[in-house]
């Protein structure tokens, strides 16, 4: 504290001493620039740091979006699965229960061909279906 005492005189004599020119330009630093200077350091760090929040929360909740549309088609794959699964015609036909070519066709058309149809057409994501046999009896889907 003593040291303080004795440098603030000092200053303020070496400041009185200067020319008007300098004590103007020392004052303009002083009174003007480094406030303005310092709330401008303020301002933008609040502003970087309100940016930052917001972008954070934008994208957190576009994950979350994202997540329950993922979560919607996941459901509609698992329902489209479970339709083909329990297709008694289906089951049929690809454990060759039906021996004649005419059967074939026949639970193709009629209940097959139906299911298949309506996959493609109600769900956007699903262009086609495609159904894999180990049976060489069986005529191609």
């Amino acid at each position: 504290m003593r040291h303080l005492r004795a440098i603030v005189p000092s200053i303020r004599t070496r400041f009185m001493n200067l020319g008007i020119i300098k004590r103007m330009i020392a004052g303009y630093i002083f009174i003007i620039v480094l406030p303005v200077s310092g709330l401008g350091y303020m301002l933008y760090d609040q502003l970087y740091d309100s940016a930052l929040n917001s972008y954070a929360q934008n994208m957190q909740e576009t994950l979350g979006q994202m997540r329950g549309n993922l979560e919607v088609q996941l459901a509609q794959a698992e329902a489209l699965h479970q339709l083909l699964q329990f297709n008694t015609s289906l089951i049929d036909l690809l454990d060759g229960k039906l021996q004649r070519e005419v059967e074939q066709v026949y639970e193709f058309k009629i209940g097959i061909e139906r299911v298949f149809s309506y996959i493609t057409t109600a769900n956007d994501f699903v262009d086609s279906v495609k159904v894999y046999k180990f049976n060489p009896a069986i005529l191609p889907l």
